[in-house]
């Protein structure tokens, strides 16, 4: 069997040689770098030039003793064997005094040593070190070098990944030597490091958790990891003595339902910053939070919405692409959208001025003790990490507006007719707003609207009339506000003293009448506490009631604009 897989491998070895070759027919070096040498015989094979090198003795070692995987299987063949093999590479080497004593000791265990991670060692050493095709060096040099390990690395004339070189361009029969000053450090991309595939110091030298903590940022966000087969991209091999097809080279696709819509932080070629507060802190932000996201028991999965949207709620804004233009000047998070911007009063997903004193990636003010503690540089961005809550509760605790002419009402008496209404700006022009108006065959009606998405905690509410111009004559409407809890609460019944309030609609020709629930009195901060969250739970729980009220001086029609609910911030 050992001989079947040794015959295999070398055929797929065989196979990648050829492909590297056709792709290096178009290479401007091919005539001074290819596997066909000119016939001189001092150019010799990496393997050899490497070996010739006495500062290359530990990392010879460590290509000796690695073996490669095939597929799932631990081969025959070593490093060395792929070293020497008939295809074109290129290969940055590490001198013994670039790596630590205790890393060597690790890197060039013996076979025979159980201990020994083969696959670990291959990766992000060995591979880290080597790519495929030419790569030489030169004054012009400024490209991307992706290595065997699946890393990318910046590459101009004086160094690699921030790595200086010693020698440049050294020729071989069937690639490029460069020799380093130093050695490329494996970093894990973002979404490793956040959920513990790998570990890594940050810039002061400290670990941070987000896995094995309560808000479990890491394992929330790899739940909805998934990872299929490529089966076209893989090289099948033989079938196993259950009849199942076995892989020589498994290409697996990983995909993210979460990380679709904030950022690609698991593909090695983007360039992110997270900016996370540390795992301590996202503890006690997280309680905090989860408070506005409490469900009623009785709903389905209640523990498990108060979850998902907590950890929405604190990433919202917690990726940024690093490539935006203008980034020093105002920076927004991958949420931003312009129509969002067009729309809202908010500036949502907006930072100004990020790095100077006050901004969100600005180092730590002891003053005011807010910024940047520390920082995790990966692969494709880096994490900065704060002692505090970065953003604003306003991030997820949204003004919620409903607008009156898209609400389909129940009943079969209710006249409903959408239309454009006049109004009059600040500045005395006169521009148009679509209204529902609403009226009855009776002389007093009843409108129910059922509001959805609320969370947890105050809410002002707010109603927005228009006069009926058309009849030229006011309305009255009384409310009612009722939480449709097992059993329902009512938060307002519209009356005050035994006395029922009204409230007189459109009371200024042209002008809207913004009428706040719960006084007459429209400068007073009346609010309503939401016993629950309803936030994509289904059927909304909200119920207001706007009644319409007897007088012979009042119109039956009602023009309704919108209605509006805003969290009360303490």
């Amino acid at each position: 069997m050992n001989k079947y897989i040794k015959l295999i491998t070398k055929s797929v070895l065989g196979l990648m040689s050829v492909v590297v070759m056709a792709s290096c027919e178009s290479d401007t070096w091919k005539d001074h770098y290819s596997v066909h040498s000119d016939g001189n015989e001092s150019v010799a094979s990496l393997g050899k030039t490497i070996a010739a090198i006495p500062e290359a003795s530990k990392f010879v070692e460590t290509l000796k003793s690695t073996y490669m995987f095939i597929g799932d299987s631990l081969s025959i063949l070593t490093y060395w064997d792929f070293l020497n093999d008939n295809q074109f590479l290129t290969v940055w080497l590490p001198l013994n005094s670039s790596v630590s004593d205790a890393e060597w000791a690790e890197y060039t265990k013996d076979i025979d040593d159980e201990n020994k991670d083969h696959r670990k060692i291959g990766t992000e050493f060995i591979l880290n070190h080597i790519a495929r095709f030419s790569h030489p060096v030169g004054s012009e040099t400024h490209e991307r070098v992706k290595m065997m390990s699946n890393k990318t690395y910046r590459s101009v004339d004086e160094s690699i990944g921030g790595v200086g070189y010693q020698q440049k361009n050294e020729r071989c029969t069937n690639g490029i030597l460069h020799i380093l000053s130093g050695h490329i450090v494996y970093r894990p991309n973002l979404y490793d490091y956040i959920t513990g595939a790998y570990t890594i110091k940050s810039a002061k030298g400290d670990d941070f958790d987000y896995v094995n903590r309560k808000g479990e940022l890491g394992k929330w966000l790899a739940k909805f990891t998934r990872e299929e087969l490529d089966e076209e991209r893989s090289i099948q091999g033989d079938a196993d003595e259950n009849g199942e097809i076995t892989y020589i080279d498994k290409v697996i696709i990983r995909s993210n339902s979460v990380l679709k819509k904030y950022g690609y932080i698991d593909v090695e070629d983007s360039n992110f910053i997270i900016l996370l507060p540390r795992p301590e802190t996202w503890d006690s932000v997280y309680e905090a939070i989860s408070a506005y996201y409490e469900y009623e028991t009785s709903i389905k999965g209640a523990d498990s919405l108060k979850n998902y949207w907590t950890n929405i709620a604190m990433i919202t804004d917690a990726f940024f692409n690093r490539n935006q233009k203008h980034l020093q000047d105002s920076a927004t998070s991958t949420q931003f959208r312009w129509s969002e911007r067009m729309t809202e009063k908010y500036p949502y997903h907006v930072f100004a001025k990020p790095y100077e004193d006050g901004g969100i990636f600005a180092d730590y003010n002891p003053a005011t003790k807010k910024g940047i503690i520390d920082s995790i540089v990966c692969s494709n961005g880096v994490i900065y990490v704060s002692d505090n809550w970065p953003y604003s509760d306003s991030v997820f605790r949204r003004t919620i507006k409903i607008e009156a002419e898209n609400i389909i009402l129940p009943g079969d008496a209710w006249q409903l007719r959408p239309k454009s209404a006049q109004y009059m700006t600040k500045d005395s022009t006169y521009k148009w707003a679509r209204v529902m108006e609403v009226s009855n065959l009776a002389t007093t009606w009843s409108a129910d609207y059922a509001i959805a998405n609320t969370l947890k905690g105050k809410y002002r509410i707010k109603v927005v009339f228009f006069r009926n111009v058309e009849e030229d004559m006011a309305s009255k409407a009384s409310f009612r506000i009722e939480y449709l809890s097992n059993p329902p609460q009512v938060l307002y019944t519209g009356k005050d003293k035994s006395k029922t309030i009204t409230y007189n609609v459109g009371t200024t020709k042209y002008v809207p009448d913004t009428i706040i629930i719960g006084t007459t009195a429209k400068v007073h901060d009346k609010s309503f506490e939401m016993p629950y969250g309803n936030y994509e739970s289904g059927t909304p729980k909200l119920r207001l009631t706007i009644n319409s009220n007897k007088g012979n001086d009042l119109t039956k029609k009602m023009w309704l604009d919108c209605i509006i609910l805003e969290p009360v911030f303490e």
